[in-house]
């Protein structure tokens, strides 16, 4: 995940955000719940709206296989789904996805997706999407950890 005192240093370079302050931003997750079928077929893609734009600073996801117990489910079961992620105007943030989520966002405890911190303009939004990679039911939680500005509406 992205260091949010770096990240605000370097937008500070940009017109819109020179006069900001680490103040004028607080943290905010935003989640998205995917139940994709069996398959490797992939979900529609699904929206994520940020208020008034955001700074997204990492994106995670986990999944559960639904009736398992909790001692027998993977760490993050990264490897059981692939995910894919485009801004709301067709331009991919991954090339070629979906991708099998352990290798995009990070194997382990790594997180590495996204390389630098995104700058989400008040009406753009991240589309996602996700398959499932394995024969039974899945449920695919995925978290954007950002800033958003404090008096966004």
């Amino acid at each position: 995940m992205i260091n949010a005192t770096q990240a605000l240093q370097r937008i500070k370079k940009l017109a819109a955000f020179k006069r900001m302050e680490p103040t004028d931003f607080r943290t905010a997750l935003f989640g998205q719940v995917f139940t994709p079928a069996a398959g490797g077929v992939p979900t529609a893609n699904q929206p994520q709206q940020f208020p008034g734009g955001a700074i997204v600073l990492g994106i995670t996801a986990s999944a559960f296989v639904p009736g398992v117990a909790a001692t027998a489910q993977g760490n993050r079961n990264r490897q059981l789904f692939a995910i894919d992620f485009a801004y709301t105007n067709n331009e991919a943030l991954l090339i070629g996805g979906p991708l099998v989520a352990d290798a995009v966002l990070g194997g382990g405890d790594a997180d590495v997706f996204p390389a630098t911190e995104l700058v989400m303009a008040p009406n753009q939004s991240i589309n996602c999407r996700v398959a499932n990679l394995t024969t039974g039911a899945l449920t695919v939680h995925v978290v954007y950890h950002t800033l958003v500005y404090r008096f966004a509406s």
